[in-house]
C-alpha cells in the first residue's frame, strides 16, 4: 500500500510536476504533438481553477511553440483559443497580443480571400487587453483617466500599431465612422507619438470625411457624433473690466451679491479641477470681452477653428434654460505646436453667477 501511494497526487505541487513530467514524456515524440497541446491546455484550464497564473503561463507558453500542420482557419482558432486562455489567467495584455497576432493571420497575404470582418472583430477584442478605451464613453471623466495613466500601459508604438490597423480595417469594410472614432482616438490621446506623416495622414482623413458632412448631417443619435474634446487647449480664460464709463455703481449696500463670476476652464488635461470664483461684475445688455489662450500641441499640422464660442450655464437650478450670455462666433487658426491670444465678445442677458463649460 505505501508504494502505491507514492504515485498518488498529494498536494497541489505534486499535481504541476505530474503534468510536467508528462508533457516533458509527450514532446520527445514527434506523432504526439496534438497530444502535448490537448494536455497543455488541459494543465493551463487547471492551474487557472487553482489560482496559479505563473505556472499556467508556462504551460500555455509551450502549447504556442508546438510545431503541427494545419489549415490557416485552424491556426486562427488556435490563437484565439490561446488568447482567452491568457485571459483567463488574467494575463490581459498577453491575450491582447494573441488576439492581434490572430487578426493578422485572417489577413495574411498568402490568403487567397482575406476575411477582414473577423480581423476586425479580433482588432476591436484586444483594444482592453491595451488598455484603449475607444469604444467607451467620451466623456469628461474617462478622458481625463486615460491621459493620466498613459504612461502605465505599455509601450505607445505597439498600441498605435493597433489602432492604426483598426483605422485600416474600418476603411477596408466602409465603416467610416468608427475610422473616424479611431482617428479622433489617436490624435486626442496619443498624438505627441505620431510621426509627421501619420499626424498629418490622419488630419487629412477627418477634414476629407468632415467635408463630406456625413459626420453631423447623416447623424440619428448624438452617438453617431464624436468631437475633440482636448483639441485646441484653453490654457487660460481671463474676463476683461468693462471701460470706466461702463462699469457698474453700486447705489445701495446690500447684504449680499449674486454677481460672482465663476470660471471653470474646461481643457480636459487636468485631474484637480478647482473651481475658481472671480469677483467680477458686467453690466445687461453690455458687450464685453473674454481673452482666451490657446494652445495647439499637435507638431506638424494647423488647427482651423470655424466656430469659436463661449458655453456657459446659470448655478441657479430654476434657470437652467435661459440663455444667460450671447456669445459673437470667431475663426481662428493655430500654427501647429504654439500659443495665441484670442477674444471673445460676450452680451451678459440676465443678472445672476454663470460658469463658462
Amino acid at each position: 500500500m505505501a508504494n502505491l501511494l507514492k504515485y498518488c497526487i498529494q498536494t497541489p505541487e505534486d499535481f504541476v510536476d505530474r503534468y510536467k513530467e508528462a508533457v516533458i514524456n509527450y514532446s520527445r515524440c514527434k506523432h504526439l504533438g496534438v497530444v502535448e497541446l490537448e494536455a497543455c491546455i488541459k494543465a493551463t484550464k487547471v492551474m487557472a481553477i487553482m489560482k496559479k497564473s505563473m505556472e499556467a503561463s508556462e504551460f500555455l507558453q509551450n502549447a504556442v511553440y508546438i510545431t503541427l500542420n494545419v489549415t490557416e482557419e485552424e491556426r486562427i482558432t488556435r490563437y484565439s483559443i490561446v488568447a482567452d486562455l491568457y485571459r483567463a489567467i488574467n494575463f490581459h495584455r498577453k491575450s491582447a497580443f494573441y488576439k492581434r497576432v490572430a487578426a493578422m493571420q485572417c489577413v495574411a497575404p498568402n490568403l487567397n480571400k482575406p476575411n477582414w470582418q473577423k480581423c476586425y472583430q479580433l482588432l476591436q477584442h484586444s483594444l482592453k487587453g491595451y488598455h484603449l478605451n475607444v469604444l467607451g464613453d467620451e466623456n469628461k471623466s474617462s478622458l481625463d483617466t486615460e491621459l493620466s495613466d498613459q504612461v502605465k500601459y505599455g509601450w505607445p508604438q505597439v498600441r498605435l500599431r493597433v489602432l492604426h490597423e483598426l483605422v485600416f480595417s474600418s476603411r477596408r469594410l466602409g465603416k467610416n465612422k468608427m475610422a473616424v472614432r479611431y482617428m479622433l482616438y489617436l490624435l486626442m490621446h496619443m498624438h505627441q507619438h505620431l510621426l509627421e506623416t501619420e499626424e498629418k495622414e490622419i488630419c487629412a482623413g477627418l477634414e476629407s470625411f468632415a467635408g463630406k458632412s456625413t459626420l453631423h448631417e447623416q447623424s440619428d443619435s448624438d452617438d453617431d457624433i464624436h468631437m475633440l474634446f482636448n483639441l485646441p487647449q484653453v490654457l487660460e480664460i481671463v474676463p476683461k473690466q468693462l471701460s470706466f464709463f461702463a462699469q457698474p455703481t453700486i447705489l445701495q449696500a446690500e447684504q449680499s451679491t449674486d454677481s460672482v463670476f465663476l470660471f471653470t476652464p474646461s481643457t480636459y488635461q487636468s485631474l484637480k479641477r478647482v473651481e475658481q470664483h472671480i469677483d467680477f461684475k458686467w453690466c445687461v445688455n453690455t458687450p464685453a470681452e473674454i481673452q482666451l489662450q490657446i494652445h495647439n500641441p499637435l507638431h506638424h499640422h494647423t488647427l482651423h477653428v470655424s466656430e469659436l464660442r463661449l458655453i456657459c450655464e446659470s448655478s441657479s437650478e430654476d434657470e437652467k434654460e435661459v440663455n444667460f450670455i450671447e456669445s459673437h462666433q470667431v475663426s481662428l487658426d493655430i500654427s501647429p505646436n504654439s500659443t495665441i491670444q484670442a477674444t471673445l465678445v460676450v452680451v451678459p442677458k440676465k443678472n445672476g453667477t454663470i460658469k463658462i463649460k
